[in-house]
């Protein structure tokens, strides 16, 4: 078993440490050592909170690590301080996930329950993908991007780093998106998009710039 522990202890984490205990229960993968977290001291479920990132980063024997926050600008920071520490990411795939064929999933993605990646899909590092969310073939994915529950991607499509998928969202096929592009819940993406920002509504349409931290 190896030793993880996972950054944030919000309610996604706690969500993640969820999926580790099924992950464990089908296939004794991880020892859940607890929380790295700035602010709360314990969470309702009894998990540990450990430290902070740097109490993390001071140990000598350096655990994997996942991170479990959404906000990917944020995420990119943490992760770049983690490698750079030499430490491992860990990959969490619920076990209720299909993956397809000839799919590439990158390092540190987390991936939640009863998601589908067809086949030929091939998602970069550090991505979030939540509950229900549906990518089709041939689709590629780049860095730290996040599909909130039940959003649907569809086939061979190109999407940037740092795009966010909000709840039941949609993207017809054959779509490519720059990067820091934030699409509202249910907004439905039916053409490219050149300009990071915000996006929402039927069809997606830009509503303000991309402001630089998310």
């Amino acid at each position: 078993m190896k030793d993880l522990v996972i950054i944030g202890a919000g309610g996604f984490g706690r969500e993640v440490a969820e999926y580790v205990r099924v992950i464990n229960e089908e296939t004794p993968t991880w020892n859940f050592l607890g929380f790295i977290d700035d602010d709360k001291a314990e969470t309702p479920e009894g998990y540990k909170i450990l430290g902070n990132l740097d109490y993390l980063l001071g140990l000598k024997e350096k655990p994997y690590f996942a991170i479990a926050i959404a906000n990917s600008v944020a995420r990119e920071k943490i992760a770049n301080r983690c490698l750079e520490a030499q430490m491992q990411a860990a990959t969490i795939i619920h076990p209720t996930t299909l993956i397809g064929p000839n799919c590439e999933i990158g390092e540190g993605c987390i991936i939640c329950r009863n998601c589908h990646l067809t086949t030929n899909v091939k998602i970069g590092k550090f991505n979030i993908i939540n509950g229900r969310c549906s990518i089709g073939h041939d689709a590629v994915m780049g860095d730290y991007c996040s599909m909130m529950t039940s959003a649907l991607i569809g086939g061979e499509t190109n999407i940037g780093n740092h795009n966010y998928f909000g709840l039941r969202c949609t993207m017809i096929n054959l779509i490519d998106t720059c990067d820091h592009c934030t699409f509202g819940a249910c907004a439905c993406i039916v053409k490219d998009t050149t300009e990071p920002g915000t996006y929402v509504g039927v069809p997606a349409k830009k509503i303000k710039p991309w402001l630089g931290n998310e």
